[in-house]
């Protein structure tokens, strides 16, 4: 919540559908991923986040997301709409790493957001709404 954040992250106002089977692969069908990114890259954040039909928080446009409270860390389960990433299920299979539905208030009252995938690894993000 504190201190310099090099990589700003914002939240898309665009919904996707947890029942999309897109959603849960690797797929050059991402439109709504591409297309969001682009608009808010263009503004300077490093991603996007999205939200599913139920407003739970699914993922970002290239990345897993985790949240930090209280000391425990925590991600969208998979029925939410979301790929499951390669260094997701290596964090929640080693134990570091719950799944929890999670809404934006959830992430406004994180002690940390992260972004995740096995490329990048883990990134500290701030949430700019």
């Amino acid at each position: 919540k504190t201190g310099e954040f090099r990589y700003k992250i914002a939240l898309s106002n665009k919904r996707v559908n947890s029942n999309n089977i897109f959603l849960y692969h690797k797929t050059t069908n991402r439109e709504l991923y591409d297309g969001e990114y682009r608009k808010f890259a263009a503004l300077g954040f490093y991603d996007v986040l999205f939200r599913n039909e139920s407003d739970e928080i699914t993922e970002s446009s290239f990345n897993n997301i985790v949240v930090k409270i209280n000391g425990k860390l925590f991600t969208p389960p998979i029925d939410a709409g979301l790929l499951n990433g390669v260094q997701r299920r290596y964090l929640i299979a080693s134990g570091k790493l719950i799944e929890k539905r999670l809404l934006l208030q959830d992430l406004l009252a994180a002690d940390e957001i992260f972004l995740i995938n096995s490329v990048r690894g883990l990134t500290p993000v701030k949430l700019s709404i």
